[in-house]
């Protein structure tokens, strides 16, 4: 055993909800309050939710003089999430990402994970692409998310 085993959060059991409304800012108050307004709608059937996380892009020159690369931190991009969503008639957090694919309105959405820490974040829904696979395989869909601002995070 390592010892690490208490302080790792599994990806089992973590909630993703989404909801068409904004905040009224990007701080932990204003998606306290949305949170509290019950608007979030569950996605169902996620079977990945993606990877997502403010990255700084390169910025760089090159000397004509000595020809080394200055290399500096650029622009913080806030990142892009990926997920894999069973097609599940009905389900209402999934009609709120079928109709932001359709929208150029960034929604809200709220990562709940086990460990009881939650993370907010505004993302455009960039597309609802159908994946069929297999015979053996469920239909689902792979809709893309771009962060439009840095996520926030309530530890528990």
């Amino acid at each position: 055993m390592s010892g690490f085993e208490n302080q790792v959060t599994g990806s089992m059991g973590t909630k993703i909800y989404a909801c068409p409304t904004l905040p009224t800012a990007n701080t932990l108050t204003a998606w306290e309050a949305l949170d509290n307004s019950s608007a979030f709608k569950r996605v169902r059937g996620v079977t990945d939710g993606g990877a997502f996380g403010g990255t700084y892009e390169l910025g760089s020159e090159a000397q004509l003089e000595d020809g080394v690369m200055m290399k500096w931190k650029g622009v913080q991009n806030a990142g892009s999430a990926s997920l894999a969503v069973l097609v599940l008639g009905g389900d209402e957090g999934q009609a709120v990402l079928k109709a932001a694919a359709k929208s150029y309105t960034p929604i809200s959405f709220k990562y709940e994970f086990t460990n009881g820490n939650i993370v907010y974040f505004a993302a455009l829904v960039m597309g609802w692409d159908t994946q069929v696979g297999g015979a053996n395989d469920a239909v689902k869909a792979a809709p893309t998310l771009e962060l439009v601002d840095l996520a926030v995070e309530l530890e528990a």
